[in-house]
């Protein structure tokens, strides 16, 4: 097992239900971090087609030991990355949300992984949520149907309420998004 080196580390995730454009804005902000700190930054993301590819299924269909998988790839993802500015795509915020929509843990699991995310979360300098919005509602995945990413959307404002999770959300046109995040990294990377 590799331990975490002691670096000074900026971390920022981004949260939201599946179509929400995380994936969008973790590489554009990824990418507009590499311009501006070229060097001293990681993009972390991918995580549903790693556990997709060991054949948990996803969505809908996952199950509890779908909801462990995530939860030890977000850890050991997060473990060994070392750069001085990492931007995640997806976080434990996710997977808690869509695990209590599945309700496939029971309630010991639930508090476990409420833990870890009260834990994790207090490790990221900005965690930026992305709701469900008018352009990206309409959007289809097959593992997953408008309901079912509602009520994920959902979890994810009431577990920031519950677990006094401080997510900032980000709203607006792609590039109004992108201009609101990299405005918190560069603030943060520079303070």
């Amino acid at each position: 097992m590799t331990l975490i080196p002691k670096v000074t580390r900026h971390r920022f995730a981004i949260t939201g239900a599946q179509g929400s454009g995380k994936t969008t804005l973790a590489i554009a902000l990824y990418e507009a971090s590499l311009r501006e700190f070229p060097e001293r930054c990681a993009l972390l993301s991918g995580i549903g087609h790693e556990v997709a590819g060991k054949g948990y299924p996803l969505g809908l269909e996952a199950t509890a030991e779908t909801i462990f998988a995530f939860g030890a790839a977000h850890l050991r993802r997060e473990r060994e990355c070392i750069s001085a500015l990492v931007i995640q795509d997806r976080c434990l915020v996710d997977l808690l949300a869509y695990a209590r929509v599945r309700n496939c843990l029971g309630s010991a699991a639930v508090e476990l992984l409420e833990q870890l995310v009260i834990y994790a979360c207090s490790t990221f300098d900005a965690i930026f949520y992305l709701p469900i919005s008018e352009a990206t509602r309409a959007i289809v995945r097959s593992s997953e149907n408008a309901d079912f990413r509602a009520a994920v959307d959902g979890q994810i404002e009431q577990l920031s309420r519950e677990l006094g999770l401080v997510l900032l959300e980000i709203v607006g046109t792609a590039e109004e998004r992108l201009a609101a995040a990299f405005a918190i990294v560069r603030e943060r990377m520079r303070s």
